[in-house]
């Protein structure tokens, strides 16, 4: 069951889509490589996925994550 914390991360991150904030995706990139649970971080990378998809720095961060020890963290990092 997500905590409190994550339903508010996934809606922040679901209105930083929807804007297409160039500074909101500049935040969560920040974040991911922060302390995070893995909830946490799936919900970042999907948004950041959505928001910069070609960036070149979240490229790099994505591939990092392939070999996060977290199954879900791994297949959020591939879709």
């Amino acid at each position: 069951r997500p905590s409190h914390h994550d339903v508010i991360l996934a809606a922040a991150c679901d209105g930083i889509v929807d804007l297409k904030s160039t500074a909101g995706t500049k935040k969560l990139a920040e974040r991911i490589d922060g302390k995070l649970s893995p909830r946490q971080r799936v919900t970042i990378v999907s948004a950041l996925a959505k928001l910069a998809p070609s960036d070149q720095q979240f490229q790099q961060q994505l591939r990092e994550l392939l070999t996060n020890e977290r199954t879900n963290v791994r297949r959020a990092a591939i879709e």
